[in-house]
């Protein structure tokens, strides 16, 4: 109890509260007063940071009780995965990232995010060890400029279109942006999960 834990809902901003107490089937964290209430049958995604790793899972909002103190129950998750670094929740996206380099610029698509570093498909290869600054947009606020480097390039001819697949790893990203990252892509795999359940629903 009275650990920190990182609340992350499908749609709107993310926070962190303190867990309160923790039981059988579910568990109560505090329910921050400025912001919208979570919905009863509202799934989100949580993340958890321990001592020497830490814990991303999915639960469901139980209940609000007003207090004092407010708390939100919580279903106990069914399972979590575990990590040694939150740099390795990672999801599949699409954006669209201007990059400049020390002799030039260019876009790219970004098709694999994560706190730690991601996957750019670019137009012109470069080669291991180059620098270069991201400029990377999530929503709910503004674009991030992010120094990078490139750790491998492969390369990826789509129909007779010469393209490379870059890996790059970010460096000296300060902590809101980090969170900034971590809680767009934890969003991300909660409105997969949705979708997937959703399409389970339609067979």
């Amino acid at each position: 109890m009275n650990r920190t834990i990182s609340i992350i809902p499908a749609d709107g901003p993310r926070f962190r509260s303190v867990i309160q107490d923790v039981q059988r089937s579910d568990f109560f964290i505090l329910a921050p007063e400025e912001r919208p209430k979570l919905a009863p049958g509202e799934e989100v995604a949580a993340m958890l940071i321990g001592p020497d790793a830490c814990y991303h899972f999915l639960t469901e909002v139980l209940s609000y009780q007003a207090g004092p103190p407010p708390v939100y129950c919580l279903r106990y998750p069914a399972a979590c995965q575990r990590l040694q670094n939150r740099k390795h929740v990672r999801a599949l996206v699409a954006l669209e990232v201007p990059y400049v380099l020390a002799d030039g610029f260019g876009k790219g698509i970004m098709v694999d995010l994560s706190s730690g570093g991601g996957q750019l498909v670019l137009r012109q290869e470069l080669p291991p060890g180059t620098l270069l600054t991201l400029q990377l947009s999530l929503p709910g606020g503004e674009a991030m400029e992010i120094e990078a480097q490139v750790q491998r390039t492969v390369s990826r001819p789509i129909e007779g279109d010469q393209l490379w697949a870059v890996g790059v790893v970010f460096r000296g990203l300060d902590e809101h942006s980090e969170d900034r990252i971590v809680a767009f892509v934890l969003q991300r795999l909660l409105r997969e999960r949705r979708q997937l359940r959703g399409g389970d629903g339609d067979r």
